[in-house]
């Protein structure tokens, strides 16, 4: 398949993210967030990178912005915040503290996970914020909170009605329950103490106790791998309301809304081979389950497995069970490839090209080219490359 450069140069490049009309490619690098324009075959430095690194991109609907966490130093703040750029100006604003941004239909609010304090309160000292989701107006830095409480790496459908979200789970007593941190109050006195950021790293604690829990009870029926993520997965109306339960098995991960229809995808371990995924759909309202993938696959990394827009391919991360050791050594990555393979089963294709190990991608909006991180054995740097389907 052809296959051609985004950022193949000195710089450290990593997290490709496609704009919505797939002529485009955001990513990250040791200077900062850069635009690459597929039309025109070249890249530009969009944000330069201060004293920490920038993180957590993410494309406005229109195409027309970018959102991204980066240290905020100023007025005795020292906290992460979520900064939109306008791509025609290449103003960049402050919109509020907290990370994991996710932008709703309209372009104009994010949800993101957030102390609760409006920058003015933070400027002020004053530290009596709500932590949780909240859904946050980039013009007006209005805040709306949505859950309280750890609510991860919010997605928002592409209608704007709903957000989903995962949620760390603990097993006790033989029954998937919340973490420690689902006490609102107690999560709150946390993250207060910590900062913004401080959200993402306490409900992660979770995940190893997690995972103890459930292998000193004798696990679940549906378990996988030790280190698959235990989590729940929930929704919310972004007008408001009651959280609903998608699921509670405490292994169900990586949701993913499908952009031709108001459906979430997510993965879990199979019931047929324990260290293997299948793939789930589900309404936002917690009914239609659907199981999509009719085949268990092995997968590596839950967060890189993809359905393609026509609902018939799945394209994932996995090893390479006949990955040359020498090959390993000279490419200095472990033996990881991207496939391909029917949801309805047959026998997956390797997306072989120039590099032997590929990982780390994302599928274009249309579904017919994937951007790929992959680390040079000479440079040693990550490099970002766009491979068609």
């Amino acid at each position: 398949p052809s296959t051609w450069p985004v950022a193949a140069g000195q710089d450290d490049a990593w997290a490709p993210r496609w704009s919505p009309d797939g002529e485009k490619v955001a990513y990250l690098s040791d200077r900062g967030l850069h635009l690459f324009d597929m039309a025109e075959g070249e890249s530009r430095l969009l944000v330069e990178r201060s004293d920490d690194y920038i993180r957590a991109h993410a494309w406005s609907p229109d195409g027309r912005r970018l959102a991204f966490v980066a240290s905020v130093q100023e007025d005795g703040i020292w906290d992460r915040g979520v900064h939109v750029v306008d791509l025609s100006s290449g103003d960049v604003s402050l919109v509020a503290l907290g990370s994991e941004p996710a932008w709703g239909a309209d372009s104009m609010s994010l949800a993101l996970q957030a102390s609760g304090q409006t920058l003015e309160e933070a400027r002020r000292g004053i530290r009596d914020g709500r932590p949780g989701l909240h859904l946050t107006d980039t013009f007006t830095h209005d805040m709306q909170l949505l859950v309280p409480g750890e609510a991860s790496e919010p997605r928002l459908s592409s209608s704007g009605a709903w957000v989903v979200f995962w949620r760390h789970a603990a097993h006790e007593e033989g029954e998937w329950e919340e973490g420690e941190w689902s006490d609102p109050a107690e999560f709150a006195e946390t993250v207060l103490e910590g900062g913004a950021d401080s959200v993402g790293s306490a409900s992660r604690a979770l995940d190893n106790e997690a995972a103890a829990r459930m292998r000193e009870a004798g696990g679940a029926s549906l378990q996988g791998p030790e280190w698959w993520p235990r989590v729940n997965l929930f929704a919310v109306s972004s007008s408001g309301g009651d959280e609903v339960v998608l699921t509670s098995d405490g292994v169900s991960c990586a949701p993913r809304w499908d952009p031709r229809a108001e459906r979430i995808h997510f993965l879990r371990p199979s019931e047929e081979d324990p260290e293997a995924a299948t793939m789930w759909s589900v309404r936002p309202d917690g009914s239609g389950l659907e199981r999509i993938t009719t085949k268990p696959f092995r997968t590596v990394n839950p967060e890189t497995a993809w359905l393609t827009p026509d609902r018939k391919r799945v394209v994932y991360e996995r090893s390479v069970e006949d990955a040359d050791v020498m090959a390993e050594v000279i490419a200095r990555t472990a033996g990881t490839d991207i496939y391909l393979r029917k949801t309805s089963g047959g026998k997956a294709r390797r997306l072989g090209n120039r590099h032997a190990f590929k990982k780390a991608f994302v599928l274009s909006p249309e579904g017919d080219r994937l951007a790929y991180e992959v680390l040079n054995p000479d440079t040693e740097r990550r490099e970002i490359w766009v491979l068609e389907l």
